[in-house]
């Protein structure tokens, strides 16, 4: 007998049988704002964003918007990668 479909999702209403299904199917989709760390869903993209910039949870570099799990991970992004591409060096962010 095939498991009901008991999870819906509320941005495409797509149904999955398991809570992990859904999540996976959230995370997966382009077109879905979804913030797995604390399970909301978004309607925009900017709201989504605002969420992240204003969490502590999140490490989202303040230059390019790339999220880490750490905020030593996003600080050594930052030297690496976001300070040389614009040139302004270590100084400017530390």
């Amino acid at each position: 007998m095939p498991t009901p479909l008991t999870f819906a999702c509320t941005q495409c209403s797509s149904k999955f049988a398991t809570d992990d299904d859904l999540l996976d199917h959230k995370e997966a989709a382009e077109n879905h704002n979804f913030c797995r760390l604390h399970n909301l869903d978004f309607m925009t993209e900017e709201e989504h964003l605002l969420h992240c910039t204003h969490s502590k949870d999140h490490y989202l570099c303040d230059i390019c918007f790339i999220e880490f799990k750490s905020a030593s991970g996003m600080e050594l992004h930052k030297y690496q990668v976001c300070c040389s591409c614009c040139r302004r060096g270590v100084a400017w962010w530390w």
